[in-house]
């Protein structure tokens, strides 16, 4: 009677001893692992999930590892989606590696080079074109008018064609507060040259930061403007037409030649007429001349 439970035990730690055994079996895997142009892809890492044991590829695309028979593979390459494969009942693997398009992150295009977005420590704003062409303005500065936080943009006075006055976060010179224009990286940019139509984006530089990049000429902030450029396939044309009319409202009403000069009579302490005929004066109506209805 006491043999049994022993034999039990024993059967028991035998059991659980093969199982470990066999959950615990190694194999040798290899394989090569290539792009998507089926070009080798050296350095590629592939580890055992779960586990620290791992390897990398060589300058082939090949690899070799020993791994349990059950073990997922962990294949990630640096702007490659990241794959896992199953380890059962296989000991040969060609992996093709598709890029990992989604997670590239958006870059600014800077004065010395071109930086991650997340990784810029200057205050940006980007206008985009579709923005620039909600409202038809006759140039680029009436365009950003609203659109830019800590932008404030002026009109010096009412002459047509006369560029607008630029200030990014107040006045920081008494020497001039208009920002450094950069059209298509040329410095030194005229905002009035450029049609609002030829706009693909505008990006704001706003902080002192800009100085490191371009130097005292930065200091107002500068104004980065890329134009559109042709693209591969159909030709494309666009129209872009608006027109609209202005007339002014509210007149001052105002006396014609007679009745001004028998005003002018009226209030004269002369008895002699100023005018023998007055029924001969034009009457020119001045406003009607100033304020001519104009179509734009």
């Amino acid at each position: 009677m006491k043999r049994k439970p022993l034999l039990l035990k024993l059967f028991s730690v035998l059991a659980c001893l093969f199982i470990f055994l066999q959950a615990y079996t190694q194999v040798t895997i290899n394989g090569n692992i290539r792009d998507e142009n089926n070009a080798p892809l050296p350095g590629v890492t592939i580890l055992e999930k779960g586990t620290n044991n791992g390897t990398v590829t060589d300058m082939d695309g090949n690899f070799s590892l020993s791994v349990n028979e059950n073990a997922l593979l962990v294949v990630s390459y640096v702007g490659y989606l990241t794959e896992e494969f199953s380890v059962k009942n296989r000991t040969d693997f060609n992996i093709q590696l598709m890029p990992d398009i989604i997670s590239l992150d958006d870059v600014v295009v800077v004065g010395y080079g071109v930086q991650k977005k997340s990784d810029l420590t200057g205050a940006v704003t980007t206008v985009s074109a579709e923005d620039i062409q909600k409202v038809p303005v006759p140039s680029i500065d009436h365009a950003l008018q609203g659109q830019a936080a800590g932008v404030n943009i002026t009109a010096k006075s009412g002459r047509p064609g006369e560029s607008a006055d630029i200030q990014i976060r107040g006045i920081s010179s008494i020497n001039g507060t208009q920002p450094l224009i950069i059209i298509d990286g040329i410095p030194g940019g005229n905002l009035n040259t450029i049609n609002p139509s030829d706009i693909a984006s505008i990006e704001v530089l706003k902080d002192a930061s800009t100085a490191a990049i371009y130097g005292s000429t930065g200091g107002n902030g500068v104004i980065l403007i890329t134009t559109k450029s042709g693209k591969p396939g159909k030709m494309i044309a666009n129209l872009n037409v608006y027109r609209g009319w202005e007339y002014s409202i509210n007149k001052i009403e105002l006396m014609n030649s007679q009745e001004y000069m028998a005003v002018l009579e009226e209030s004269s302490k002369s008895a002699i007429a100023l005018n023998d005929r007055p029924d001969t004066l034009k009457t020119y109506n001045w406003q009607d001349i100033v304020f001519e209805p104009s179509s734009v």
